[in-house]
């Protein structure tokens, strides 16, 4: 080995080397280095047997004093004078951190020093090289451990022995070689550090205990009336027992002793419930809510070596046994708090450190509901074979939102989803978590229920639905749906049995209901057999005087039936009843169809209702009827000219009016106005709904019949279109024969003087014609009156007026709602001919409702 030089130089590996010109003592040793003293090493190089050789050339037999230098940066003075080899670097007794360290090793080639530290905020920086800093300067960061070691030729002759001074700790024993040295975990700062080199093998130069403090799992516990407590390590306590005191939240992490990996962990808070895994806080703070019971478990390469054991303290129990890799611990159920709480890491394998009996207690099932009108209730069994009853049957109150755990039956989770009115199925929760709504009356339809982990292994979970008007369904288990979907049927009650795997079901049926489709056809006079439709669809032809002779239908659905039906038919009377795809009537054969009937059949008649209504002339659409009741008329010589069917679970309330759904004698001379019905109105209206006839015309201030009648599907011989609203109105009487000039006539309750202008298409003259005519007319102080009368209809006219006598501005339009409280409007303003709500206009204003005449 020669001599080596001091210049600085960069290996492969990226390793910074600096020579004694980065040495702020100055290049060249100063005295206090060249002195030889006990701490000094003078060695011989020998040969690989380690027996000095002379006069060999394969061997080096050279004497050499390889020697040391350390040089530390410390906190508020920064570099210190270099040190030589067991001499002390930093400072002690003043509570100073090192921060930074440089490390020499003189006299020799081909030989190298590295070191690495462990800092705070940092964790393990990467090896540097001889001369280079380890640690950080200028950023307040205390390096906590250290690791130095010899490569090259200097390694096989020499070993490297180093100790740490540390904060609290004093100073810990000797390390060499590359093992490790202070502490990690503790957030305590190396304040000073000793460096020997030894001839090989000699051994430690003093004693080895405590060379390194690190551990294996560390937790700190914030609690009741105390806040965060100082951090605890390996199986001691954290939180308090013999106080009463409740433990409010944990955070746990691996030390340096677990190598790679993580620890995660969650807990059961009071009034919260099951929280989710997380990495960091556990519980809650600032809420004054216990924690009840935790979970905790390792990841990574730590879950591979070690199993995590813990413990609680809970009140009035005291201390549960221990529980591992994320089985509870603590309780549930009993409103006891978590006091205290020991964690340990023990290698994989190895078993409890110990007790593990009543590591959690918790009854075998808890559940709560919450039912409209109720809020929630609470419930707990210590069944081994749990079955309870979510929500209230007998009272029509909609189970709105649930919960359910099964914690004290073993390890794993019951997973559950509501079907929500207005939102669909929901993602799925478990353990105590809540699904559903509160607060926004929005009724479960139908769940979902299933178990995970141990508890799937074991048990199987059955469950049934009690809808709204239907009862009871049938069973179903193991995340299968229960309740309904599309048949806006809230679930009151959730029947829920727990049972070992493979028992007998308890029960039988259908446990699930979505909405059938019916779908139908109808042959109408002259047109033939139209499209098919379903569920509420129309078939036949409205508005053309085309009667039906026949009709056609079928039933689809997950739930099994069918459909049977009847016609009634001019000159012949009722046929006999068909199934589903049959021809009821007598297409082609001239013989009116004037009345239906039809009924369910099979297991969906004991579900569903299935509803239906007819559209007859003179008359139009006649209310619903229902499960082979009879719709239409007879005895009148009135045709049918469309019909609508739909379907809705068993008692569910009817799609609208039932009012005249079938007669034989009239119930009242059908409304008209200027001799046209309201059923041939809307009919003709109906007609044009959507394929922009009227609608989307643009607005016509010009107030004369030819710049006001001219809708976009009949333009003026000039191309021209325009409509006010009063045009509108009169345009589609016209359209179906009226004689408007009555209504050009009437001009004496206008606020208008003799005779005012416009004719037909102002709207006061249509309102005075109504006044002449004695037409039913119902006069309302606002919109909101109107709706909630029950007087309205669809084609009804709708005139609103102002009461002052400094506005005379008017508007007109027909209702258009489908019930009478429903808010529409078709109309002609300044945003163009549409259908929209019914604002009242600007102004202490009225709203009349004219009905026309009966009869």
């Amino acid at each position: 080995m020669e001599l080596g030089s001091n210049t600085q130089s960069e290996d492969s590996n990226g390793l910074v080397a600096n020579g004694c010109e980065d040495f702020d003592a100055g290049a060249g040793k100063t005295d206090e280095f060249s002195q030889e003293d006990d701490n000094e090493v003078v060695g011989v190089m020998t040969g690989g047997d380690g027996v000095e050789k002379e006069g060999d050339d394969s061997s080096q037999v050279i004497d050499v004093s390889p020697s040391l230098r350390t040089e530390a940066h410390v906190q508020d003075i920064g570099w210190l004078p270099a040190v030589g080899s067991g001499g002390v670097a930093g400072t002690t007794g003043k509570n100073l951190n090192l921060e930074g360290l440089r490390v020499f090793l003189d006299g020799v080639t081909g030989s190298d020093l590295q070191i690495r530290a462990h800092v705070s905020s940092i964790g393990w920086q990467d090896w540097v090289r001889e001369g280079a800093v380890a640690g950080t300067v200028g950023k307040n960061l205390p390096i906590e451990a250290l690791q130095i070691k010899l490569t090259g030729e200097a390694s096989a002759a020499f070993d490297v022995w180093y100790r740490v001074h540390s904060a609290d700790f004093g100073w810990g024993g000797w390390a060499s070689n590359g093992a490790s040295a202070g502490s990690q975990g503790f957030a305590k700062a190396a304040q000073a550090i000793e460096v020997r080199l030894v001839p090989k093998g000699q051994g430690a130069p003093g004693d080895t205990a405590n060379a390194f403090r690190t551990y294996l799992i560390g937790y700190q516990a914030h609690v009741q009336e105390i806040g965060w407590q100082s951090k605890s390590f390996d199986g001691d306590m954290a939180g308090t027992t013999g106080k009463n005191l409740n433990l409010e939240a944990l955070t746990l992490a691996l030390g340096g002793g677990a190598g790679s990996g993580g620890v995660q962990a969650r807990a059961h808070v009071s009034e919260v419930g099951w929280q989710g895994w997380t990495s960091g806080q556990i519980g809650t703070t600032g809420r004054n809510l216990p924690i009840e019971a935790l979970q905790i478990k390792l990841t990574g390469e730590a879950s591979a070596a070690f199993d995590v054991w813990y413990r609680v303290h809970s009140a009035d129990f005291g201390w549960g046994g221990w529980a591992s890799n994320g089985a509870s611990a603590g309780s549930q159920g009993f409103a006891k708090a978590a006091q205290a709480i020991e964690v340990r890491l023990v290698p994989k394998g190895q078993g409890a450190p110990g007790d593990t009996a009543n590591a959690f207690r918790a009854p075998t099932a808890i559940w709560s509901s919450c039912s409209s009108n109720i809020g929630w209730r609470t419930s707990k069994s210590s069944s081994p074979t749990p079955s309870f009853t979510l929500g209230t049957t007998g009272r029509r109150l909609a189970l709105e939102a649930f919960s359910i755990s099964l914690s004290g039956l073993g390890s794993g989770s019951v997973n559950y989803a509501a079907h929500v009115s207005n939102i669909g199925w929901q993602e799925a929760v478990a353990d105590g978590a809540t699904a559903g709504t509160t607060g926004r009356g929005l009724p479960v339809e139908a769940i979902r229920i299933n178990l995970s982990g141990d508890l799937c292994d074991s048990y199987d979970i059955w469950y049934r639905a009690h809808i709204s008007n239907i009862g009871w369904l049938g069973w179903t288990k193991n995340g299968a749906s229960a309740g309904s979907s599309g048949l806006s049927s809230p679930v009151e009650a959730v029947e829920v049995l727990v049972q070992r795997k493979g028992a007998s079901a308890p029960g039988d049926g259908t446990a699930f209901l979505e909405k059938p489709s019916i779908a139908y056809s109808a042959y109408s006079a002259g047109a033939g057999w139209g499209s098919t439709v379903s569920n509420s669809g129309v078939a036949g032809v409205t508005g053309r005087g085309c009667a039906l002779e026949a009709f056609k239908m079928n039933y689809s659905g997950s739930v099994p039936g069918g459909l049977s039906y009847r016609a009634h038919l001019a000159n012949l009377g009722w046929q006999d009843t068909v199934d589903g795809d049959a021809i009821a009537g007598a297409p082609g054969q001239g013989n009116d169809l004037q009345a239906i009937a039809i009924s369910l059949t099979g297991e969906a008649a004991k579900y569903y209702d299935v509803w239906y209504r007819v559209h007859v002339e003179d008359y139009g659409w006649l209310g619903w009827a229902k499960n082979g009741a009879y719709a239409g008329t007879s005895k009148l010589g009135l045709q049918a000219e469309a019909i609508q069917v739909t379907i809705t679970s068993r008692n569910a309330s009817a799609p609208g009016s039932t009012q005249d759904a079938y007669f034989e004698v009239p119930p009242a001379a059908p409304y008209s106005f200027l001799g046209i019905s309201r059923s041939r109105l809307v009919s003709w209206l109906q007609s044009h709904s959507s394929d922009y006839y009227y609608l989307g015309t643009r607005y016509s201030t010009s107030l004369s019949v030819s710049g006001c009648m001219c809708p976009k599907g009949s333009p003026r011989s000039d191309g021209y279109t325009g409509m006010n609203c009063g045009g509108f109105v009169a345009h589609a009487y016209r359209a179906l024969g009226a004689n408007l000039a009555p209504v050009s006539a009437s001009n004496g309750h206008s606020p208008w003087t003799n005779p005012g202008r416009g004719e037909y298409v102002n709207a006061w003259r249509w309102y005075g014609y109504a006044i002449d005519s004695g037409a039913e007319m119902y006069t309302f102080a606002n919109v909101s009156a109107l709706l909630s009368s029950g007087k309205a209809q669809r084609g009804d006219i709708i005139f609103m007026y102002p009461t002052s006598p400094y506005v005379t501005d008017c508007h007109i339009g027909f209702f258009w709602g489908l019930t009478s409280n429903q808010n529409l409007f078709w109309h002609s303003d300044a945003y163009g001919n549409r259908i929209s709500s019914i604002v009242n206009i600007d102004g202490p204003s009225r709203i009349v409702l004219i009905k026309g005449r009966a009869g």
